[in-house]
């Protein structure tokens, strides 16, 4: 009997020891898997939506929450995609070399968008 209380106290000390390891891996593991399932997701975005928001950005009326928005979420179209990629090299506040550029960006989203896209 004293041996079957041992065991019992055995499984009781396993089983506190290991709880915190499950109380922080569960949770971790939730959200690495909710990481990871959002990283995968691509905006479905049209030319002329992408257009739009280059153009805000020129116009002055976008601010950096949008443009983390814009730049960091990826695009489904690989063009569009490659324009959003190009625009992470622009920092704000617009300098005119970052105008420059977005203005080009802007002229390829237009394209784009003219050829149907």
């Amino acid at each position: 009997m004293f041996m079957r209380g041992r065991a019992g106290a055995s499984d009781f000390v396993k089983f506190v020891a290991v709880l915190p390891l499950l109380v922080i891996a569960i949770p971790l593991a939730a959200l690495a898997a909710l990481v990871s399932w959002i990283f995968q997701l691509k905006r479905s975005q049209s030319a002329r939506d992408v257009a739009d928001e280059l153009r805000d950005f020129l116009d002055g009326q976008g601010d950096a929450c949008a443009w983390d928005d814009f730049t960091t979420l990826a695009i489904a179209d690989p063009q569009l995609d490659q324009i959003r990629e190009q625009a992470l090299e622009v920092d704000l506040p617009l300098t005119e070399d970052g105008a420059a550029t977005l203005r080009m960006l802007l002229a390829e989203a237009e394209q784009l968008a003219s050829n149907g896209k």
